[in-house]
């Protein structure tokens, strides 16, 4: 494992950013918004603590993938992300409104948003 890789592994945020490339596969198979209201009540369901931005997308070559923006009050781990809501990939923000804002940009120049859920 290289270097920046471990410290990815255990960093700690209280916002990420994480995306599901294909949500059927992970048995997300219902309408963009019915898949969107799944996660959003995986990664809240108990804990008021948590809210967050759920946009199912289709890139400009058709593939369905779900993008998210999870935010917690207090510091949580990668690891812990990752146990809560299943992941491709996940990111830690650490200044949410610049990196939120720059990732909407590159998303509506890239992406076709299908559902939007907060």
């Amino acid at each position: 494992m290289l270097k920046g890789e471990l410290q990815m592994q255990h960093s700690v945020s209280r916002a990420w950013f994480a995306t599901i490339k294909d949500p059927e596969k992970y048995g997300y198979i219902a309408s963009p918004f019915a898949v969107c209201k799944m996660l959003q009540a995986e990664w809240t369901s108990g804990n008021p603590a948590r809210s967050g931005v759920w946009l199912f997308c289709e890139s400009p070559d058709g593939h369905p993938h779900v993008h998210m923006f999870l935010l917690n009050r207090q510091v949580i781990s990668k690891r812990q992300v990752m146990k809560i809501v299943s992941v491709d990939s996940v990111f830690p923000l650490q200044n949410i409104e610049k990196d939120l804002g720059h990732i909407l940009r590159i998303l509506e120049n890239t992406d076709t948003i299908l559902a939007l859920v907060c």
